[in-house]
Parts: structure tokens; sequence; C-alpha cells
């Protein structure tokens, strides 16, 4: 299970770069293509945050996730079967992608 795990986790991981990435490549001007990735724990869970610039928030779906992104949806679906959660937002020109999930316990 561990493995199936961690190999989920890591492709929402993927995903969820590949989308930022994905959404900078269309702006016009080279010093507007910013990502943040943070990454850390608390509290028995760890937060994953992507932050991207964009001029505009785009077109969603009734799920609140852009339409031409559908596989954010999967991250969503993944991230909740192993307890998770993820939101997304645009908020001054700054979309943020979080995901949350709780860490193992340690046995």
């Amino acid at each position: 299970r561990g493995v199936r795990t961690a190999r989920e986790l890591g492709t929402s991981v993927g995903v969820s770069r590949d989308n930022a990435l994905a959404a900078v490549r269309a702006e016009p001007g080279p010093e507007k293509r910013l990502i943040k990735v943070a990454v850390y724990s608390q509290g028995g869970f760890a937060m994953l945050r992507f932050e991207h610039y964009t001029e505009a928030a785009p077109a969603l779906d009734a799920d609140g996730l852009p339409k031409q992104r559908s596989d954010l949806k999967s991250v969503r679906t993944t991230v909740g079967q192993h307890g998770g959660s993820m939101t997304m937002h645009w908020e001054n020109n700054w979309c943020t992608l979080r995901i949350l999930f709780p860490l193992p316990k340690n046995e």
C-alpha cells in the first residue's frame, strides 16, 4: 500500500507542477512567468502549495477547477482518497493550488 500511495501522491505533485508550468508558458512576458512552490508539514499534515502568476483567471467548471486543466480533477480525487483535500483560488493575479494530506503515523 505504501508504494502505491507514494506513487499516487508523487503523480499528484507532478500534475500540479505541470499545471503551473503550462499556465506561465502562456504569459507573453518572460518577467511574468513566475512560479512559487512550498512544501511543509504541520500538525500531522503535509501542505503542498503551488502558486503562479496569471493575468486573468481561467473559465471554471462547476467544480471550481479550470475547464482546460481536467487533470487537476484526478489530483483532487487521489488526494481525497488518502484523506486529504485540494483547493484552488485566484487573487491579485496569482493562482494558488493547495494540497493538504495527513502524514502517516509513526508506529
